[in-house]
């Protein structure tokens, strides 16, 4: 991919949140959405939570905000596979 646009970080954080909204239904913990925001004169992209009070990754450019948002997203697929497998295995409800 050579050039990363603000509408290729946008699908890719929004799988993250429906994916994030999915796993804390099933497990009954809180969800809290994530957003981008980008400002050029700071340095690029940064990833913050909806309210605004908790920055998730500081200023980086696009490239790498692509790259850390797709291992946060395998991260999170990862971990609910491996959770609904041990749950499977054990029988666990």
């Amino acid at each position: 991919m050579n050039r990363i646009t603000k509408n290729d970080l946008q699908i890719k954080l929004d799988c993250i949140n429906k994916t994030t909204k999915q796993a804390s239904d099933y497990y009954g913990i809180e969800f809290n959405e994530l957003e981008l925001d980008y400002v050029s004169v700071y340095g690029g992209w940064q990833l913050i939570n909806r309210n605004s009070t908790h920055v998730v990754k500081h200023r980086i450019p696009a490239k790498e905000m692509y790259q850390y948002l797709d291992g946060y997203f395998n991260s999170i697929i990862d971990q609910y596979t491996f959770r609904k497998l041990e749950r499977n295995f054990w029988g666990v409800l």
